[in-house]
């Protein structure tokens, strides 16, 4: 068999190159960090989720010297690496060592080329979907994905991806989401102010633009009733000074804010819910009162969970524990 590389566009058979054996796969480490806590055994592990990169060697020997230049071009800097017992699959990748004419030379025209390998592979010829409302997309991969998403449209836009909303504004044509880059764009210009919202992830399976529950489609997606309906019907039933209550999303805040005030429910309280620290707000707590005066209260934030993955005292007191300060 005839093993080869694709490198910075180059086949290395064209120039000559021949590789006695292909390096064996390699599987990519998670990342993790240790801390020692007092009074505790052992250390605290946690892992952002994130893997390290890892390197990969492939020994040559060069069957024609006069392609020396062109073989220690091709061999430098980052480029897409693919090897032939995976051609549907390339890898971002680094040389990380020097190439030179010396070296192929004195070693009996072998030389070794060290790649430091991104640890997740990419398609060598991606598919490009369509999707409208209530389309899936399916990631045939074995680890979630981060989708280049391009939406076309004009105005204010919302875009739901299994249950996550991504509020994009003043778009006059389109706009690229780029999950791995995290930056939304059109052609050279960045739109990152105009997006309010996570950067969408592909789970392995299906992924759609509403949620899988039911129920929680319709909680979530406005599917039987729409934001305005909802309060405006709530200043309906409310008696003077009544109060109305709407847990949703940190998104929708300035909607939220706006349309209760358009039916004459003054906001009193916003209280904004973290999974835990150092994350964004994921959940927004809101109270008004019917025919209330003016004065908005910005409560402290509430977080759910402790670093190392338990529920914060706040919320084990909303349990009714009794938490020794």
């Amino acid at each position: 068999m005839s093993y080869y590389v694709i490198f910075n566009g180059v086949d290395s058979r064209e120039l000559n190159l021949h590789i006695e054996m292909l390096p064996a796969k390699v599987s990519p480490q998670q990342r993790y960090t240790t801390t020692a806590v007092s009074g505790r055994h052992g250390v605290l592990t946690e892992t952002d989720g994130t893997f390290e990169p890892y390197t990969q060697s492939v020994e040559f020997t060069a069957l024609d010297l006069s392609k020396l230049d062109k073989i220690c071009s091709v061999f430098k800097g980052i480029s897409w690496l693919t090897l032939s017992d995976e051609l549907h699959r390339k890898y971002k990748a680094r040389v990380a060592n020097a190439i030179e004419f010396s070296q192929i030379i004195r070693l009996w025209r072998r030389f070794i080329v060290q790649f430091e390998v991104q640890p997740f592979g990419y398609e060598t010829q991606p598919q490009n979907f369509i999707a409208t409302n209530n389309s899936k997309i399916f990631n045939y991969g074995t680890y979630e994905s981060e989708p280049k998403i391009t939406v076309y449209g004009t105005g204010d836009i919302t875009l739901n991806i299994n249950g996550k909303g991504i509020i994009l504004k003043g778009i006059t044509d389109k706009v690229v989401i780029d999950s791995e880059m995290q930056n939304a764009y059109n052609g050279a210009v960045l739109m990152n102010q105009n997006m309010n919202g996570e950067f969408p992830i592909f789970k392995v399976g299906e992924n759609s633009n509403l949620n899988d529950n039911e129920y929680l489609t319709i909680a979530r997606h406005e599917i039987k009733i729409d934001l305005e309906g909802i309060i405006s019907a709530a200043a309906y039933l409310l008696d003077n000074k009544g109060r109305f209550a709407i847990v949703h999303r940190p998104d929708r805040m300035i909607d939220i804010l706006n349309i209760m005030q358009k039916y004459d429910i003054e906001p009193k309280r916003i209280r904004f819910v973290y999974p835990k620290m150092n994350r964004d707000s994921h959940v927004l707590l809101v109270e008004g009162m019917y025919k209330g005066k003016k004065g908005l209260k910005i409560e402290p934030p509430l977080y759910a969970h402790n670093d190392d993955g338990s529920y914060s005292n706040e919320v084990r007191r909303m349990f009714g524990e009794k938490i020794d300060e």
